[in-house]
């Protein structure tokens, strides 16, 4: 609205303004041609030569029937205006005052005689005829514009007024004439747009402006809002992501309190192990929280790793905890030979685990099923990771490996729990160990992870 205002006030300060110079130079022309004289060269002796003869008429009506008065004067202007327009020589005036001032060429211009009123004592003025006024018994193009007497021009006004002058003389039985002149250019709008021309680009500019500082605001508002909300998704499920662990430490606990573990060697040693290796994977946990974005190629520490061993361990310590009526986990190696890879074990550990609970938490088959079995080419081994759950949506599965991103799909009415890390974890992961992941999914159905491990 500013903006608006100011541009509208600028056009009406140049609209006022415009052929401010020409203007001055016609007028003092046409002043200098009507000397002694109205309208144009040789107006005022027809003017005059009607008034002066009906003036003993105009008195007497005047006097005894204003009703009559006023007919009787319609008809003496109607009989005016057709004399001025026959001998009318302002379209040649104005010509020669265009030229002789090397003015613009396409110039429009419209003479008019506003008002005409006579008097019988000197004193007082009885108006015949005023612009402003309604007449019946007169052409319509004499009403609010004026008796025309030459030019073309079709919109007058203050803004292309260049002379308005009124003649009268103080006498008995003399009259008082009103005329203008006004000339303009048929392009008058475009011409002032086009030296506006720098205020509207400078407007333009303030509103796209103003507009690209509001899509800046509200984009890292946006941005800001996002971050404060995962941020909250992060300390409130962070307890979540360590259930793993702690869940399988305790069960393991508890199992290792019954008196007939306790007397059975190979089973306390298995127990152990289990507690052992979640109590670092939980210390690690710990580690990978506080720095999420710690992990590339150049901070992992590789070892030779046997990968199916690795398999079933991940398999072995998730079941502890499992609901093993529920949840079923197979697996199937390629062949008997074992294949040792050069990896970090608590991050690839972490990749598998991540994949094998969200097979589990999106899923909600009766049975919930994991198969992970391997397959081996010339130049790679395959890991594949199959669930029965509820797949990936293809709206959602251009975000699944974004960080915190979590799917907007509720499983049996209820939200899924999370942080929104594992499969940001696990594509980091395998770009780290310059590894390949492919993700085959139908909606409903399952999906099927394969990792790819050159050999």
């Amino acid at each position: 609205m500013v903006q608006y205002f100011l541009v509208y006030n600028t056009y009406e300060l140049k609209n006022d303004k415009f052929f401010l110079a020409e203007a001055a130079q016609i007028k003092g022309d046409y002043s200098n041609a009507i000397r002694n004289d109205k309208v144009f060269p040789g107006g005022q002796a027809i003017i005059d030569s009607f008034l002066n003869r009906n003036m003993s008429e105009f008195e007497r009506l005047y006097k005894s029937d204003q009703k009559q008065f006023n007919v009787f004067s319609q008809l003496v202007i109607d009989s005016i205006a057709v004399s001025l327009r026959a001998n009318s020589n302002i379209d040649s005036l104005i010509e020669a005052i265009i030229k002789q001032n090397n003015l613009e060429t396409d110039l429009i211009w419209l003479s008019t005689v506003d008002h005409i009123s006579v008097t019988f004592n000197g004193l007082q003025y009885v108006t015949l005829y005023d612009k402003s006024k309604q007449y019946e018994g007169l052409d319509s193009a004499f009403q609010n514009k004026g008796i025309v007497v030459g030019g073309s021009l079709q919109n007058t006004g203050p803004s292309n007024l260049v002379s308005n002058i009124t003649i009268s003389t103080p006498t008995a039985y003399s009259n008082r004439i009103g005329f203008s002149l006004y000339t303009d250019t048929p392009h008058r709008t475009h011409a002032i747009i086009a030296r506006m021309l720098p205020t509207f680009l400078l407007s333009l500019f303030s509103i796209l402006s103003l507009a690209t500082i509001f899509y800046i605001t509200f984009r890292n508002w946006s941005k800001q809002k996002k971050l404060a909300e995962m941020k909250s998704d992060f300390v409130n499920s962070i307890n979540h992501e360590f259930q793993t662990p702690l869940s399988a430490i305790i069960v393991a606990n508890k199992t290792l309190e019954k008196y007939q573990v306790k007397e059975n060697n190979e089973m306390v040693t298995s127990l152990t192990g289990v507690i052992s290796r979640q109590a670092e994977r939980l210390s690690d946990l710990f580690r990978q929280v506080m720095d999420i974005t710690m992990m590339n190629e150049s901070t992992l520490q590789k070892e030779p790793v046997v990968i199916e061993e690795l398999l079933k361990e991940v398999i072995d310590d998730y079941m502890i905890q499992a609901d093993n009526s529920k949840v079923q986990i197979s697996f199937k190696e390629a062949d008997a030979q074992p294949h040792t890879v050069l990896l970090d074990r608590f991050w690839v550990t972490t990749m598998f685990v991540n994949l094998i609970e969200n097979g589990i938490k999106y899923n909600t088959s009766a049975t919930k099923r994991i198969s992970i079995f391997t397959t081996e080419s010339e130049k790679a081994l395959t890991v594949h990771i199959v669930d029965n759950g509820v797949g990936i949506p293809a709206r959602e599965f251009k975000n699944i490996f974004d960080k915190f991103y979590r799917t907007t799909k509720s499983i049996e009415n209820k939200a899924v729990k999370g942080l929104g890390l594992g499969l940001y974890y696990t594509k980091q992961c395998i770009e780290a160990h310059r590894w390949q992941l492919h993700v085959d999914t139908v909606e409903k159905s399952g999906t099927d992870f394969s990792i790819v491990i050159p050999l």
